[in-house]
């Protein structure tokens, strides 16, 4: 779902491999806690518009990944 935009050479942060870059030099932890705080909740703002929303399931599937240190 978020790789059509955050990909090499897209929208910043490039998400289309792991570890992630930043341009802000932000870590790995801070690139998916921010994408957490985007995509879960009860209004996601992430992918924008109509596009389809990530469901609860794998919205815990990537905090649980971020708890358990980001391993590949």
């Amino acid at each position: 779902n978020c790789i059509e935009c955050h990909h090499y050479g897209g929208r910043s942060p490039d998400l289309s491999d792991f570890p992630f870059s930043s341009n802000s030099g932000a870590s790995q932890e801070d690139i998916v806690a921010r994408m957490l705080s985007k995509v879960g909740g009860a209004r996601p703002s992430m992918p924008p518009g109509l596009r389809t929303k990530l469901t609860p399931a794998e919205v815990e599937l990537i905090r649980t990944w971020l708890e358990q240190g980001l391993q590949p």
